[in-house]
């Protein structure tokens, strides 16, 4: 048995016991300077009882989104790392006290990113946002949804502005912050008027796919224009493409467009009406044959101009639009979080922000990673040509020439997330877990059960004679 007499306060920890090393050293410096000073601002960490600073507080409410199982459980890890003794009440109120902090952290975490292309900065274009939202659902039946609204950059390759909303507020471009310069490729959530010529005020562009339904077009004089009857007139074959410019009017204002058809394949075609027809059964409504017919095309709509940006580059910038859904996929999956276990949103709102806080710091590193191994690449590249390297590039140089190689995002955010995970989580000795066992009675230990446990009960039994003897005498006597 433990001696009864160990110390196991706070200051009693060393630092082989909480490897704070790899938090202190690795995420703390990539933090904003001001982190301590929003907190106290932001009522995050009003007192310093208990929790030493306000990045001690941030790594333990990252714990609780990226390690824990409950609040018990980071009560129990926070007091064997060092971090602090504290009730899974008190974690549970500082989680909700911080949301206001957490928001300002992931801003400017977000804000970092950023990268631009000699080649796209002589075409007019400084950023390319790839946007589009998901959700989250709390736990229950009638759990709250929590919508995410993202923009990724493209360039950058990492998120740079998120926006966490209730489920009332829908998909919209007018949240996120534009420049000028920048492009905005979306989907047809956004394929409406108002958000084309709100774009267009702020002097960026935008690729969105529409609906011939809900975006009216016009030509030069104003007149509308029948976009399924000049499709039909064209004619046109699976992969031919075909474009003319159009009028967008939005409340006296007239922007001018180029309109984007592409028409698919037999097989994609037949697959595209499927997924109409499904939805439409789905919501109990009949398709017209126009609907089926527009099925059959990829429509869209750009501001692009046509001397840098021919069909065949608009095209593919849209295709890119789908990394933003594997990225959805690959943030659940990855963090096991298809639902939140949250019941309040005054829990909800700050642990999704320390899920995407949590994701932003990810990124940084897979950014590193990824910057590392072009370094290497271009090193080696220049070995083979016969050039001379110094010292540092023949170190870099590491990289080996395979035609087919291609850098797997899956696995390069997995990598990411084991990293974050330990740098958050740290190690504790047998030693010390013995030594906190007075502490930790109280989470290791259930209280308030309705029925008696028949494995503590056997247990004691069998190890006790004493307990034997008088359990078999009240068993004579009844």
């Amino acid at each position: 048995m433990p001696d009864k007499n160990y110390d196991t306060t706070i200051e009693e920890v060393s630092p082989e016991n909480g490897k704070q090393d790899d938090w202190e050293k690795e995420v703390v410096p990539r933090l904003p300077a001001q982190v301590g000073e929003q907190a106290n601002k932001l009522k995050a960490f009003e007192r310093s009882r208990k929790i030493v600073c306000a990045t001690d507080l941030l790594r333990g409410l990252l714990a609780y989104v990226y390690t824990a199982h409950s609040f018990e459980h980071l009560s129990m890890w926070s007091l064997l790392i060092g971090l602090g003794d504290i009730s899974a009440n008190d974690w549970r109120k500082r989680l909700q006290k911080a949301s206001a902090w957490l928001d300002w952290l992931l801003q400017e975490v977000l804000a970092n990113a950023g990268a631009v292309s000699p080649w796209l900065a002589r075409a007019g274009i400084r950023r390319i946002f790839l946007i589009d939202g998901t959700h989250w659902k709390c736990l229950g039946p009638k759990g709250m949804v929590w919508r995410v609204h993202t923009a990724f950059d493209l360039l950058a390759g990492r998120l740079s502005q998120l926006k966490v909303t209730d489920q009332s507020v829908g998909e919209h471009l007018e949240i996120f912050e534009l420049q000028e310069g920048d492009l905005v490729v979306t989907d047809r959530a956004n394929g409406l008027r108002e958000r084309i010529v709100w774009v267009k005020e702020q002097l960026a562009h935008i690729i969105v796919r529409f609906s011939p339904h809900n975006l009216p077009l016009e030509d030069e004089q104003g007149k509308p224009i029948d976009v399924v009857g000049w499709l039909k007139g064209r004619r046109a074959k699976a992969g031919q493409v075909c474009s003319r410019e159009v009028w967008v009017n939005h409340k006296g204002k007239r922007v001018s467009v180029r309109c984007i058809g592409l028409r698919l394949s037999e097989e994609q075609r037949k697959k595209a009406e499927r997924r109409t027809k499904r939805a439409a059964s789905k919501k109990q409504y009949r398709v017209r044959p126009e609907t089926l017919y527009v099925a059959g095309w990829v429509l869209l709509i750009t501001t692009l101009p046509m001397e840098h940006w021919s069909n065949l580059h608009v095209l593919p910038l849209y295709q890119s639009r789908w990394h933003i859904e594997l990225l959805f996929k690959r943030i659940k999956q990855l963090l096991k979080r298809q639902s939140l276990r949250c019941k309040t949103a005054a829990s909800a709102k700050p642990t999704l922000t320390l899920l995407l806080l949590g994701w932003a710091l990810l990124e940084e590193e897979s950014t590193a990673i990824r910057l590392a191994m072009r370094d290497a690449l271009h090193c080696a590249q220049l070995a083979q040509a016969g050039n001379a390297l110094s010292q540092a590039e023949l170190t870099a140089s590491w990289w080996q020439d395979d035609g087919e190689a291609t850098l797997s995002e899956w696995m390069l955010a997995e990598a990411c997330f084991d990293l974050l995970c330990q740098q958050i989580r740290g190690s504790y000795t047998a030693e010390r877990f013995r030594a906190c066992l007075p502490r930790l009675q109280r989470f290791l230990c259930s209280r308030h059960r309705n029925r008696p446990h028949l494995y503590t009960q056997v247990s004691h039994w069998l190890g006790v004679p004493a307990a034997r003897a008088e359990d078999g005498h009240r068993a004579m006597i009844a």
